[in-house]
């Protein structure tokens, strides 16, 4: 990965970024977006984020890898520094105003989080599809499973007893005629056509 280094800024082109995530620039300007950073410009006019927005930005894709969706994303860590790099709080997941030159996340230390309710910050009914979708497939696995052994069994495979009730069944659906009762079926059929006709 290329990254911007000069005595102003240290910092991730846009290029590179696109491919670290995986993604198109509309979905990566989306997510910009979302999070309110401003995208930086080198000398050359070439687009790239900051050490500090790269972080948030990998954040918020661990999030949609996991959800499917960026909102809920909570960014309530994002702060923006300013050039005397005093700290702004944001509110509701908006960043402060002021310049716009930077962002940075605080440390673990300094964001006291103290939630009522256990489920704050993610959508219960997401987690529970996701639930349900697990249990569904641990359900279905032991049946998935033995198909896929099925399939790989040939008839020369089966246990004995499974051998006999395949032959049963292959002799109830195909029952051995023998000549004689045919050939009187047979004759019996020709004489009621000649009586009636």
């Amino acid at each position: 990965m290329t990254t911007v280094s000069n005595t102003d800024v240290t910092g991730h082109y846009t290029t590179d970024l696109l491919q670290r995530w995986d993604i198109g620039k509309s979905a990566f300007y989306d997510r910009l977006k979302y999070l309110g950073i401003q995208l930086m410009k080198d000398s050359s006019n070439k687009g790239y984020l900051t050490d500090e927005q790269v972080k948030l930005m990998d954040e918020l894709d661990s999030h949609i890898k996991k959800t499917g969706k960026m909102e809920g994303f909570n960014n309530s860590a994002l702060v923006k520094t300013n050039d005397s790099n005093l700290v702004q709080s944001s509110d509701n997941n908006s960043l402060a105003t002021g310049n716009e030159d930077e962002y940075s996340l605080t440390s673990p230390d300094e964001i006291a989080v103290e939630t009522e309710e256990p489920d704050d910050g993610f959508d219960m009914d997401d987690a529970f599809r996701v639930g349900a979708e697990i249990k569904t497939r641990r359900l279905a696995m032991p049946n998935l499973m033995a198909l896929a052994i099925a399939d790989e069994l040939t008839e020369e495979d089966l246990p004995s007893d499974l051998q006999q009730k395949l032959n049963a069944v292959r002799e109830a659906v195909n029952p051995k005629w023998k000549p004689k009762g045919v050939a009187k079926q047979y004759v019996e059929r020709m004489r009621q056509k000649r009586r009636s006709g």
